[in-house]
């Protein structure tokens, strides 16, 4: 177990919302919950790191979720880059994509609500390495810059990566066991409970979910 933990929050809640803090630098663990049919109310220390900050009320939507994968990955950076070229602009229904793409206030908004999937791409061809984590986290900044695009997360729960490619039609994912959305750097946005479905397919971020046997 990391230095942080997952732990109810005190303040009064909406009925039937899960309410969790994020304590400490590292990994975190959520609680276990049962079935979860409101948003996900997570308390996040901003910036993370410094001593005294206050922590941030965040309400994780059940609605959508976003995919980042990129080749530069580690949940202990808690920021990745990405290529504009390659964000929000494939593998999502137009909708999304005319809202979202501008990346303008509104839309850093409304993507900081939506919770995401962060990962390397695959080691294999439509197959993760053994050791390859994926992590279930909180998006907390989005900077658009000269420079290209830097995404700020809170990574909340390791899902061992290999079991998301067992997943593609149920977390709406392009392609198949030979090359498939998570072999290619991109971030996209779902219209998937992905909360729920994890959950159906065993995988809770709720609590804590055994990689290689080992919780």
């Amino acid at each position: 177990m990391s230095d942080g933990q997952i732990v109810p929050a005190e303040p009064a809640s909406p009925p039937n919302a899960m309410v969790l803090n994020q304590l400490g630098a590292n990994g975190v663990q959520i609680a276990h919950a049962g079935t979860v049919n409101a948003p996900i109310h997570i308390m996040l220390q901003t910036p993370v790191g410094t001593a005294g900050a206050p922590a941030t009320p965040v309400a994780l939507s059940c609605d959508y979720y976003q995919l980042i994968v990129t080749p530069d990955f580690d949940p202990n950076a808690r920021s990745v880059p990405m290529d504009p070229q390659r964000a929000l602009t494939e593998s999502m229904c137009p909708t999304n994509r005319e809202e979202l793409k501008k990346l303008d206030k509104d839309a850093i908004e409304t993507l900081k609500t939506y919770p995401a999937l962060i990962m390397n791409e695959n080691d294999e061809f439509g197959r993760a390495s053994n050791d390859q984590v994926a992590y279930f986290a909180a998006i907390t900044n989005i900077r658009n810059g000269v420079r290209g695009i830097k995404i700020g997360y809170a990574p909340l729960t390791a899902i061992p990566q290999q079991r998301l490619n067992e997943l593609l039609e149920e977390l709406d994912l392009c392609g198949n066991d030979k090359f498939n959305e998570l072999n290619r750097t991109h971030w996209a946005v779902k219209n998937v409970d992905l909360v729920h479905e994890l959950a159906q397919a065993g995988i809770s971020v709720l609590m804590p979910t055994l990689i290689g046997g080992q919780p």
